[in-house]
């Protein structure tokens, strides 16, 4: 079994169809380390109640022996769709690096910089340090251009509204907008918790004559793992 982390999985998937043995099974994957445990040096310590993420090419077997030693390093493995990976991954990894340039860039442009960047403490290390890989990220956004504008107008309309509140004096705008968003990422840290770190099902076990891997993943994507043949309408 051939695994690589990071990159676009579609992109990985067609290279190893060229050039790797039919026999040889390949993983294309990212690691989504726990949120609590972000900057720390990357070690087993680190992998405990990580999501793996996968895309695989192989037999049943090869998958679930790469999904076993992946449990066995205290992750949890997770099966996905290429194309609905990169997809996430535009939202999720790359869109936060490229707003952490941009927010450097509009503050660091004007004369003013040089005195007000001895005022930038740890606060803007840490929102602006995305800033540093997102040259290397251009290459993922112009491989799926409409997702990528998508997410850039859901954020300028974000700031948009924001502004509109503000100019208009309106607090109570622009407090719900905030508080909203400070929620929605208290639950996202709350799922990781409570729901991320119990495990991963294993994969070729049965129930109800549904995969434990199909309950987990949705029927079809477990189909898609094993082999077996779709039905089409």
């Amino acid at each position: 079994v051939v695994c690589v982390v990071g990159g676009s999985n579609v992109a990985l998937q067609a290279l190893a169809a060229q050039h790797l043995p039919e026999k040889c099974a390949f993983v294309s994957s990212t690691i989504v380390l726990h949120p609590a445990r972000a900057g720390a040096p990357l070690d087993a310590e680190r992998l405990k109640g990580a999501m793996w993420s996968m895309v695989g090419r192989g037999t049943p077997d090869q998958l679930g022996g790469f999904a076993g030693f992946v449990e066995a390093l205290g992750a949890r493995p997770l099966f996905v769709d290429p194309v609905e990976r990169d997809g996430m991954a535009l939202a999720v990894d790359v869109i936060p690096q490229v707003l952490s340039a941009l927010l450097m860039a509009a503050v660091s442009k004007d004369g003013a910089w040089r005195e007000r960047m001895w005022t930038a403490g740890a606060a803007f290390g840490d929102a602006t340090a995305g800033a540093m890989a997102a040259p290397t990220l251009v290459d993922a956004m112009l491989a799926d251009k409409t997702t990528t504008a998508h997410w850039l107008n859901q954020v300028m309309r974000e700031c948009v509204a924001l502004r509109d509140a503000i100019e208009a004096g309106d607090g109570d705008a622009a407090r719900a907008q905030l508080t909203q968003a400070a929620e929605k990422r208290e639950r996202w840290y709350d799922d990781w918790r409570k729901g991320r770190e119990t495990g991963a099902p294993p994969i070729d076990q049965q129930q109800g004559g549904r995969s434990i891997m199909g309950l987990f993943l949705g029927q079809r994507m477990a189909d898609m793992l094993s082999g077996k043949p779709r039905n089409r309408r």
